[in-house]
């Protein structure tokens, strides 16, 4: 009988969000851990806006691991003979990509549950019912820190998913402020605080009295703490060249044709060039470079702003200027299109503080186009 050797298995971690289990499962991850190194060791609070499928998930449960102090995680990475403590601090983790948020309070009703659930895993008993939602959130934190000598860290991923699904924007935004304003109050209860979104929403995040966060958005340092560049790239290269095989070209040419398609992110003038990881997994896996944008990341929101405004997005192709000094935010259609991968930073006038702006690659360009 013959001896069948059994099939090459994918490493590609397609479905895998959660750091632990892609670690464990030995799927394939490429190193982002310098930059959990850095946040952990030279700040506290931070933003961060990114398009959909960049990563941002995958980050957000790589800092939980950390701060789970799960330190065997981490074997062979950057940061694993960099960090010497790896204490294990209390964690209140929250992501709101799933759940219907247009429902009357919802979104208070999210946040209620969620630290019901945080104060029972310390025992803490609230018996005073008529808390606001920062009051309580402040006394639970307070009695964590009292009861274990460390403070909270509090990692909310897809923050404005209940924002942008809102039909009750009003009441939905003061609720939103209602929770984080305990930042300021109880800020010394606080280990770490890290935020993400595709969008910046400043009626939530930056309005006057909330505690300065840190925006990584546009900071030169953290441009490629989302996506692939090219060197990272590295990482996939086995399955880079088992696709190049196939396609009957070199690696260097799958590399670069891989890259027109989904590459040609660039989030600070100083930066470099990113490429979607979604969408390298998703050509890898099915070996077959295609528009994998329309089936995955069309965005009702941003739809429906196109629509009200009379835009033709075919226009994209042409480019936009943008004046630097005008910052980045959801309050304007550029900047929503920047935020949601349909342009990006091109080129940038020093002179005359204006981004060129325009479309990343080829997956862009044919979803413009159908």
């Amino acid at each position: 009988m013959e001896d069948l050797k059994p099939p090459i298995l994918s490493r590609l971690p397609l479905s895998l969000q959660s750091f632990e289990d892609l670690r464990k499962r030995n799927y394939i991850y490429v190193d982002k851990t310098q930059y959990i190194y850095m946040l952990v060791n030279q700040g506290k609070s931070y933003f961060l806006a990114r398009p959909r499928r960049f990563g941002k998930s995958l980050l957000c449960n790589t800092l939980r691991a950390y701060f789970e102090g799960k330190r065997e995680l981490f074997e062979g990475l950057k940061i694993y003979n960099w960090e010497k403590n790896w204490t294990k601090y209390p964690i209140l983790y929250l992501d709101f990509a799933d759940g219907d948020y247009s429902i009357k309070n919802a979104l208070r009703d999210h946040f209620s549950t969620a630290l019901k659930d945080y104060a029972k895993e310390y025992d803490i008993e609230i018996n005073d019912t008529k808390l606001n939602l920062s009051e309580l959130f402040g006394a639970i934190v307070k009695a964590i820190k009292k009861q274990t000598g460390l403070c909270t860290a509090l990692i909310i991923d897809e923050y404005d998913v209940p924002m942008i699904t809102s039909k009750h924007i009003d009441e939905d935004t003061k609720t939103y402020r209602e929770f984080l304003s305990v930042l300021k109050s109880y800020n010394d209860c606080f280990e770490f605080v890290f935020i993400t979104g595709v969008t910046r929403c400043s009626k939530i995040l930056y309005y006057d009295g909330n505690p300065h966060l840190c925006d990584l958005t546009v900071d030169a340092k953290f441009s490629e703490v989302c996506g692939f560049t090219r060197q990272e790239l590295t990482a996939l290269k086995d399955d880079i060249q088992l696709f190049a095989n196939e396609e009957k070209m070199s690696y260097d040419e799958m590399l670069t044709k891989l890259e027109k398609w989904y590459g040609g992110y660039l989030f600070h003038e100083r930066g470099v060039k990113v490429s979607n990881p979604a969408r390298l997994f998703f050509a890898l896996q099915n070996k077959t470079i295609q528009n994998y944008w329309q089936s995955t990341d069309i965005a009702p929101y941003l739809m429906e702003h196109i629509k009200k405004s009379n835009f033709d997005i075919k226009t994209l192709k042409n480019g936009s200027d943008y004046p630097k000094d005008i910052p980045f935010s959801d309050e304007n259609l550029v900047s929503l299109l920047y935020f949601y991968g349909y342009l990006t930073i091109k080129s940038y006038d020093d002179e005359y503080r204006l981004y060129s702006l325009g479309v990343p690659n080829y997956e862009i360009e044919k979803m413009l186009a159908s």
